[in-house]
């Protein structure tokens, strides 16, 4: 079958663009996870060697470092046109558990999955939706996630 697939194209709108951050359950994560650990880190450095100039550049560093792995969690979409628009639902539903997802919830023509991961790490934005309209399948969710579905339909429909 042959399929054919609109362009990956991300959601944000206006100022969204520029504040990665979605939610304030991604922010916590951000910081828990990325800054306060690295704070600890500069002012441990900072003690032991007596070495204030350290200690802001490992912050600084890590807080902008550590920003492009959220902007790839922005929310983005693309659609699945042609005759083997159903096939390629389905090759999508049985990669999804490959990836780490899972089916969350299942409404008429919507498939919600969401990542198994700890609380702490898990907001609503890494969900990936597929549904399905007269003459499209429409797959949205984060950025990074969209980008590893594409090449697998790819590579299961070659061109």
């Amino acid at each position: 079958m042959k399929i054919e697939l609109t362009r990956l194209r991300l959601l944000d709108t206006g100022l969204r663009r520029f504040w990665p951050f979605r939610s304030a359950a991604q922010l916590q994560s951000y910081l828990l996870c990325v800054l306060v650990p690295r704070v600890g880190i500069g002012a441990l450095v900072q003690s032991a060697w007596h070495a204030h100039v350290i200690g802001i550049p490992a912050v600084a560093g890590a807080f902008g470092g550590a920003l492009p792995s959220v902007y790839l969690t922005r929310l983005a979409r693309f659609g699945v046109k042609g005759p083997g628009r159903a096939q390629a639902l389905a090759a999508l539903e049985a990669h999804l558990p490959l990836l780490g997802f899972q089916p969350s919830d299942t409404e008429t023509g919507l498939w919600v999955c969401r990542r198994r991961l700890p609380q702490l790490l898990r907001w609503n934005q890494q969900a990936v939706h597929l549904a399905m309209d007269a003459n499209t399948v429409w797959v949205s969710g984060q950025y990074a996630g969209l980008l590893s579905l594409r090449r697998h339909l790819r590579q299961v429909f070659p061109a």
